[in-house]
């Protein structure tokens, strides 16, 4: 979040890693989520991003795209989501997508991050931390 809210960019697995996250561990409504990203990227393609929340959201297939975090650790090793929600296997990691209810924060020890207000342009100088 610090990173997409600071640059207005996330590489593509991390844009899929969060999409994944909000749908079927925070269990938002992926066009809410797409929403949300849409307004934050400075390369936002509103059909690319669209489409893309679409696949993860698993739309047209009824397949969804969950991640873990041996995912994470071998495209962002720096991410590290060991000891968390994410350090499970796909078949447990399916089940919790496919249940209602939201997981919550407290079991990937998230911190609060403030959303900068609508509008607000990426703070250029700290782009690279």
């Amino acid at each position: 979040m610090r990173t997409l809210y600071r640059s207005g960019y996330l590489h593509n697995h991390t844009r899929m890693w969060l999409a994944s996250y909000l749908v079927y561990l925070r269990k938002t409504y992926w066009k809410t989520g797409a929403i949300w990203m849409y307004r934050h990227l400075l390369d936002g393609d509103l059909a690319s991003n669209t489409l893309s929340w679409q696949w993860v959201a698993g739309t047209l297939t009824g397949k969804p795209y969950p991640f873990n975090a041996e995912n994470v650790e071998r495209y962002a090793p720096q991410w590290s989501s060991r000891n968390t929600v994410l350090d499970t296997g796909y078949d447990a990691l399916d089940q919790l997508a496919r249940q209602g209810g939201d997981c919550g924060t407290h079991s990937l020890r998230a911190e609060m991050v403030d959303e900068p207000p609508v509008g607000a342009k990426p703070d250029r100088d700290n782009m690279m931390r």
